[in-house]
């Protein structure tokens, strides 16, 4: 499931509950770097988007910088990545066991990964991508 966002819901509460289930039925997530604002209520988090971090910088164009993980899926084929003119993106670090796939040209995380470990054995895996679909 792709979730991104680029206004505000009223109804956070509801889309916080529909990803934890999502998640907690061990099926992956991916979330678009508005979407990362969410609140989920069982913390399933790759980025830890706080208070000091999470309006998005824009204005300067980013473009790809170092791949850090190439023959992860989700980014083994990437060879070029073009922010455009304002390149939204977070300036926040990682959580604790999240992996950085790869970078931005000003050195921010662009791709990131997390696996969890579910208590009902299941594995489910968030992907944190750092920009606007």
């Amino acid at each position: 499931l792709l979730f991104y966002t680029d206004s505000y819901s009223y109804s956070w509460d509801k889309i916080s509950d529909f990803l934890d289930a999502f998640v907690e039925s061990g099926r992956g997530l991916v979330m678009g770097v508005f979407g990362m604002e969410v609140s989920m209520s069982n913390s399933y988090p790759v980025t830890n988007v706080t208070n000091s971090c999470w309006v998005a910088d824009r204005g300067t164009k980013l473009t790809l910088g170092a791949i850090l993980h190439p023959n992860h899926s989700v980014v083994q084929d990437v060879r070029t990545f073009d922010g455009g003119p304002a390149s939204y993106h977070f300036s926040c670090d990682l959580v604790a066991g999240a992996t950085e796939l790869a970078r931005y040209s000003n050195g921010r995380p662009l791709a990131s990964v997390k696996a969890f470990n579910l208590t009902s054995g299941k594995i489910a895996r968030r992907v944190d991508l750092n920009f606007p679909p």
